[in-house]
């Protein structure tokens, strides 16, 4: 964990590009002079760091010498340098290099490193030097698309250490990862206020009692709290605490963002305060911790397994009503039932309805996903070891498949005898005439047709699906009643809804996470349409325009060409009256 916090450190420092021109390098040896390296291409720096490349390999956690040359003749630089390499990743440029992070150690060469980097920022242009400075003032600076690689490894160097380790060894290096004598993390049950556990590396954790109040500040109010003591006087009515002359703590949540615990760093090791870099990083470690504790005191631990939620039935809206007063008929009758809707109208949920409701179990039931040529080959390629005994198939896309794949799958579908649900994004019915879909197997397994109308089409349905959904996340995350907000309601009805209920649902979940300690809940929808006007036939333009928006994208387009002839019908008639 302390090498993710070190590159951490290095990533949100800013560091000085070194331009090609400026013809600076370095010569590198490893601590016990095992590699040599000469004139290696210098790629940023500031007091703290720098990035070099090479096509070199070296370790991780490496300690280096370094020797930093500047071959100007009018500003010519010589001087040395110690560190150890905290980070890799491949170059962008040139992907036969790979660029490494050094953390320097402070030294006495420091104060040349100083007069260095003044003298070079002497020959950048003014303008320069104000991108410079507004960059390295940013403290949560935005990412920059040429970061893209670098961004990665520092992810993939964090998720690393969480799945390579338990939250034990992650607290090992807490204290020498943020240069501190001592780190302490509480979990606290805020249902029976009881302090569960305690961590520290000091043996008696009531030593650090001394900064109780902070850690009381900090887990109340779920933020962040730096402490800095103006004298280093000990407490004299506790003879056993430890002298506590700074600390910084932050909370660690469960997975509905409730605060169950603190983790807090003491004493810095240079006695300075704890600096914003140091915030930033607590925050980032605490976020990990929470990983580990994401089911701690949370209802959605024992519940999500067992969830059954159903979008296309919640609410008393006319559309949900009848759909499942259609399904409640077929649930208890043996009928191959196709179900149609555009992508994210949740077809599935229809079947899963029926089959929870029906006497099969789990070991009745196989799905079959013809959605990609992988998952098409897999099928035929192991029909031999699918379950005889299954008394219910779930088809996907089978419109997919070509017509001799279609004919082994009827053969095999027949022959098995089983109850069969097929869900498709596409109208099946209109391919059967165009002959894409073989007659013989649509009529297998069409004896009942279930169509799912897309979201947008059912404007007076919208509001009323979005709060029993809104209400139904709330409850989840245990959280007080809440509405949208005005303009929230507004782009609800105007939004297009691209992916339906599925967008629906979690766009209100980023909604919830985003107005979390707000009395009501901002959706971020974008409602701007481009209008084109029409010079002429301003009409069959409105016409054709709102075919196009309404349009639903699992109806084959030449069904609305009977549309356009019926309106060139009726200006024929005008025409000739």
């Amino acid at each position: 964990m302390k090498n993710s916090i070190l590159n951490y450190h290095f990533f949100k420092s800013y560091r000085i590009p070194i331009r090609d021109s400026d013809k600076i390098t370095i010569d590198l040896s490893t601590e016990s002079k095992t590699q040599q390296f000469k004139s290696l291409k210098l790629e940023s720096i500031n007091l703290t760091g720098l990035n070099f490349k090479s096509s070199n390999k070296f370790i991780i956690g490496t300690r280096v010498d370094l020797t930093l040359n500047s071959k100007s003749f009018l500003h010519p630089w010589s001087f040395d340098l110690k560190g150890k390499i905290v980070r890799s990743f491949i170059s962008e440029e040139d992907t036969t290099l790979v660029v490494y992070g050094i953390l320097l150690d402070k030294s006495i060469n420091n104060e040349v490193l100083d007069y260095f980097l003044k003298d070079y920022i002497k020959r950048i242009t003014p303008k320069v030097i104000e991108e410079h400075l507004f960059l390295a003032s940013t403290l949560n600076r935005k990412i920059h698309l040429s970061e893209g690689v670098e961004l990665f490894s520092l992810f993939y160097s964090i998720i690393e250490d969480i799945f390579a380790s338990d939250p034990k060894d992650l607290l090992k290096d807490l204290s020498s990862a943020f240069k501190s004598n001592y780190y302490s993390i509480h979990i606290h049950n805020l249902n029976t206020n009881i302090l569960e556990h305690s961590r520290s590396n000091i043996e008696k954790i009531e030593y650090l009692s001394s900064s109780q109040k902070n850690i009381e500040l900090s887990f109340a109010n779920n933020t962040l709290v730096n402490f800095n003591k103006n004298k280093e006087v000990r407490d004299i009515n506790d003879s056993t605490a430890i002298e506590i002359y700074n600390s910084i703590s932050y909370p660690i949540h469960n997975r509905l963002q409730k605060p169950i615990g603190i983790v807090t760093i003491y004493n810095t090791l240079d006695k300075k305060h704890f600096n914003s870099l140091q915030e930033t990083s607590l925050k980032l470690f605490c976020t990990i911790m929470s990983y580990f504790f994401k089911d701690y005191n949370s209802k959605l631990k024992n519940d999500k397994e067992n969830e059954h939620v159903y979008d296309n039935f919640i609410g008393h809206n006319r559309t949900n009503i009848e759909l499942k007063n259609v399904i409640d008929n077929l649930k208890n009758q043996k009928k191959n039932i196709i179900v149609t809707g555009e992508k994210g109208t949740k077809k599935h949920e229809i079947i899963d309805y029926i089959i929870a409701n029906s006497r099969y179990n789990s070991n009745d039931y196989t799905v079959i996903d013809f959605s990609s040529l992988d998952k098409i080959n897999e099928f035929f390629e192991h029909t031999e070891e699918l379950n005889s005994q299954t008394k219910v198939f779930h088809l996907k896309e089978v419109y997919k498949l070509n017509h001799s794949q279609q004919s082994f799958l009827y053969d095999f579908l027949k022959n098995s005898k089983a109850i069969i649900y097929t869900e498709s994004s596409i109208e099946l019915s209109y391919h059967v005439k165009s002959g894409k879909i073989l007659k013989k197997l649509f009529y297998l397994l069409a004896h009942v047709q279930v169509y799912l109308p897309p979201l947008r089409n059912r404007r007076n349905d919208i509001l009323d699906i979005a709060s029993e959904i809104l209400k139904e996340e709330l409850d989840k995350r245990e959280l007080p009643f809440k509405e949208f907000t005005h303009q929230s309601i507004d782009s609800l009805i105007e939004y297009n809804w691209p992916n339906n209920l599925k967008e629906l649902r979690t766009e209100i979940r980023k909604g919830i996470l985003r107005s979390y300690n707000d009395m009501k809940i901002s959706l971020h929808l974008n409602t701007q349409n481009k209008k084109t006007v029409a010079k002429k036939n301003k009409s069959l333009f409105k016409l054709i325009h709102s075919a196009i928006n309404q349009h639903d994208t699992s109806i084959n387009y030449e069904n609305h060409v009977d549309i356009i002839k019926e309106h060139f019908e009726k200006k024929k008639k005008t025409q000739a009256s």
